[in-house]
């Protein structure tokens, strides 16, 4: 019986001692300190994740608002250009139509009446000659402007975009395409920059 009861007391210990053991391995590990202690370090983990991604999404908006802000001036430029070329259109298109327009009639003298009669001596009542001018319109006299035809027959206008683009391809400079077109250079470049995604 001696070595069942010191078998007992013997084992009665080790359940003791591992249930000491036990205990204070599930006190460490379930505290409330080692709980917080977790927790503290998601949290942080958490926003280091956030700080990182949001560093991230801020490059990419800042990218975004230059690649914006450079699209915006450049639209500034185009819009320049267009006004200017609109502007040299419209001051063309009043010249033109100031060309175009019929020229004022200017009244025409009124024609002085000699008398044959009067200067070779020989005398004509003058009463009823003189109540027939007052009354007679002076005569206007209208021609119409000579027809010149050119020897050189007629050719289809090509658009001066075609004519720009064509001219680009084949290689040559805006500033000669501007200059053989008689065309502004900035409206070259315009045609050619609103042409080359097409």
């Amino acid at each position: 019986m001696d070595g069942t009861v010191i078998f007992s007391i013997l084992l009665l210990a080790v359940n003791i001692l591992i249930m000491i053991i036990f205990y204070f391995f599930l006190k460490s590990r379930f505290s409330s300190d080692k709980i917080l202690a977790n927790l503290q370090e998601e949290v942080n983990g958490l926003i280091t994740d956030i700080d990182k991604a949001a560093d991230r999404d801020i490059a990419i908006l800042e990218a975004r608002i230059q690649q914006l802000r450079s699209l915006i001036a450049l639209a500034d430029q185009r819009i320049l250009v267009a006004e200017r070329e609109v502007k040299k259109r419209q001051e063309a298109a009043s010249l033109t139509e100031a060309l175009q327009k019929e020229p004022e009639r200017v009244p025409p003298k009124p024609v002085q009446v000699i008398d044959i009669g009067r200067l070779s001596g020989e005398n004509k009542p003058e009463p009823a000659k003189a109540a027939h001018t007052e009354t007679e319109s002076p005569v206007v006299v209208y021609s119409r402007p000579k027809v010149r035809h050119s020897p050189d027959q007629i050719r289809p206008q090509i658009p001066v975009k075609e004519q720009v683009i064509e001219l680009a391809e084949q290689g040559f400079s805006a500033e000669i395409i501007a200059k053989r077109l008689s065309i502004s250079p900035g409206e070259v470049e315009l045609i050619l920059d609103l042409n080359i995604h097409l």
